[in-house]
């Protein structure tokens, strides 16, 4: 289909789809029986909804236009119309229809039946039928069906980062069968969430009190003595959101940087903390943040100041390029500067990085964490939740600290002395750590 031919007159109808909400304001557009989608947001929803009907461009325009009140030529209906027909998605135009490029599969029948009908069914059997000891195991196979052919992706790429650490840091026990260990490590998480999701926040507590235990938690209750901020800082290990709820039931208040991951609508997690907080009132509270806007940046910067705990996951990558493909404006590099004092926001790179070794690796890290330790004058407590069987085991490590007046040169330190514990971590539980997958090498300078 050229471009060209389209107009504001031409009738465009959809192969037949269906919509499924990722997260928050971003929708998926499947092909029914096939694999291929795209990702819209709500006014983009609402344009498919017309043209999976079949609907000339203009009227589409006009109706987005009535419903947001704007004026139909400054909406654009091109780049939505682009990505449909990459999709094969666009079923005919003019009444004419349109060579597939792609026609579904018996296996993309299956992947779709299994995604859109069968995984719902027996997730529901697993959760809220089944014993739970029984519902986790139904769980996890109905998730490594459905996922496979993306977490092998996945555990390939964590294997090939992997044979890039010297044998003397990673043992041959250890590379023997990585990925397979990769993989079950990485579907264990998604199910230990998603049933403890499903249980009630009373029936939650009972069986956290039976699988979890601490260790190190003595150093947080000693900087909370002091009168400390204190950042959290945690590893990407094992169920990485369960980390602040571990917290809030041994009484303590925290803020967490949430990012939502199309895992779960932050709508639910506001109205889970709620049924907590009223179930559970020895529990502690729990603030998201739920972006990275100057307008957040400053409630945890508040956060700190005011003597809370910030949840931070300290692992985060560094990138060469922005999130939106633009270089940040020079108000928001002025503003992010005079606020958080990064010495590299003003470079024409827009993350700050940080190089750093992990298992004999040369990679880069994000140096955020020790920034705003420096700015709030926080203490630092490493931190990763570990499985261990069937059990957890929080582990806290003794804080790092910020001398009086700290130069750039101490924040280096302290990041430094942070990712050390975390090589430390990782070369004990390789297979939990969900980093491998997406590290960035300084030597390659691949992102």
């Amino acid at each position: 289909m050229s471009e060209t031919r389209l107009h504001d007159g031409s009738i465009v109808k959809l192969r037949p789809c269906r919509f499924v909400n990722e997260t928050g304001n971003r929708y998926g557009v499947v092909r029914r029986g096939g694999l291929s989608r795209v990702v819209v947001r709500r006014n983009g929803l609402e344009a498919c909804a017309r043209l999976r009907e079949g609907c000339a461009i203009g009227d589409a325009k006009r109706d987005l236009a009535s419903r947001h009140r704007l004026a139909a030529e400054s909406i654009d209906l091109g780049p939505l119309l682009r990505s449909l027909e990459r999709a094969d998605l666009i079923g005919s135009v003019d009444g004419k229809p349109l060579p597939e490029a792609r026609r579904p599969s018996f296996y993309s029948a299956y992947r779709y039946f299994l995604r859109f009908h069968l995984k719902a069914r027996l997730l529901q059997i697993a959760y809220r039928r089944l014993p739970l000891a029984i519902g986790r195991r139904l769980a996890y196979w109905t998730h490594r069906l459905d996922l496979s052919a993306v977490l092998r992706r996945k555990a390939e790429r964590a294997e090939e980062r992997l044979r890039s650490s010297p044998r003397t840091c990673l043992p041959a026990a250890v590379r023997r069968g990585f990925g397979r260990a990769y993989v079950d490590h990485l579907v264990r998480n998604i199910v230990d969430f998603e049933s403890l999701q499903a249980l009630t926040p009373i029936e939650c507590e009972k069986w956290l009190a039976r699988h979890v235990e601490y260790e190190g938690l003595d150093h947080l209750e000693q900087a909370k003595s002091e009168g400390l901020p204190v950042i959290v800082a945690g590893f990407h290990f094992s169920a990485t959101k369960l980390l602040s709820l571990l917290l809030l039931r041994r009484g303590f208040d925290a803020t967490q940087v949430w990012m939502p991951d199309g895992s779960m609508e932050m709508a639910s997690v506001q109205e889970r903390l709620a049924a907590i907080s009223k179930d559970l009132p020895q529990y502690g509270k729990l603030q998201l943040i739920p972006d990275f806007t100057l307008a957040s940046y400053r409630r945890l910067v508040g956060s700190l100041r005011d003597g809370g705990t910030l949840v931070w996951f300290a692992d985060m990558f560094g990138s060469s390029e922005p999130p939106d493909g633009s270089a940040p404006s020079e108000e928001w590099r002025d503003s992010a500067t005079k606020l958080f004092d990064f010495a590299l926001i003003r470079s024409e790179m827009p993350q700050s990085k940080f190089e750093t070794t992990l298992c004999g690796q040369r990679v880069y890290l994000n140096p955020w964490i020790g920034s705003f330790a420096r700015t709030a004058g926080a203490a630092v407590i490493p931190s990763a939740l570990i499985r261990q069987g069937s059990r957890f085991r929080l582990k806290l490590w003794p804080p790092l600290r910020l001398p009086r007046n700290p130069s750039a040169g101490d924040v280096d330190d302290l990041n430094r002395a942070l990712f050390e514990q975390l090589d430390q971590v990782l070369r004990e539980y390789p297979e939990q750590w969900f980093g491998w997958h997406s590290l960035r090498p300084v030597a390659t300078n691949q992102f």
